[in-house]
């Protein structure tokens, strides 16, 4: 016969609270929470900083492997503004040269994809900012010809903060780089316009 017999006992939740206070009385020690958790939401941001840092050091890394396997020049801030220009030239040729002959070496990191929904998405907004810019130019002429009421100048602030809204959307786009976040904007937008007129046939029909 067995001097010790162990026993499993199995919780479905464990409550740290007074495991911590358990543990605090058997060692005499006192914990202090505050400090505890000031410790833990320093590591998180920390980290969470440090995965910031590495995955700009690897986008750095990606752009200028990229740039190299095409072989586009650098524009330094402090180049002369006939060099700027003539580099511009020079790379925009190069990206014209790459998608005439592009090459099974070029897509392995998707660029041209990505790059093209990326455009979509901006020529998109941009004429929808427009849009709405015509429509408040529209109604102010209106109001100021006598068409319409005066009242419906308001309407003015209706187009002109979603004239804003696209702007400031489209500006966003422009500076994305991740090809997630740029497949999930495209996917989305092509599924809103898809609805948009399939509601305006059902309308019409």
């Amino acid at each position: 016969m067995a001097l010790f017999e162990k026993k499993t006992i199995v919780k479905n939740e464990i409550d740290y609270d007074k495991l911590a206070k358990a543990i605090a009385k058997e060692s005499n020690l006192a914990i202090d929470y505050e400090k505890l958790t000031e410790s833990i939401t320093k590591a998180f941001i920390q980290n969470k900083e440090n995965e910031k840092k590495e995955k700009a050091i690897e986008e750095e890394k990606n752009t200028a492997n990229w740039r190299k396997t095409y072989g586009f020049k650098d524009i330094a801030k402090n180049d002369k503004w006939y060099r700027k220009i003539g580099v511009g030239l020079y790379n925009d040729l190069i990206a014209l040269k790459v998608f005439i002959l592009y090459k099974k070496d070029y897509a392995q990191k998707s660029a041209m994809t990505f790059g093209f929904m990326a455009l979509i998405c901006s020529i998109i907004f941009t004429v929808a900012q427009y849009i709405f810019l015509g429509g408040a130019i529209a109604v102010t002429v209106l109001v100021v010809k006598g068409k319409i009421d005066p009242i419906f100048i308001l309407l003015d602030l209706f187009f002109l903060f979603f004239f804003n809204l696209m702007r400031v959307i489209k500006i966003e786009i422009d500076q994305m780089k991740d090809n997630d976040i740029i497949n999930m904007v495209f996917s989305s937008l092509m599924a809103f316009i898809a609805a948009l007129f399939t509601v305006l046939a059902f309308i019409r029909g």
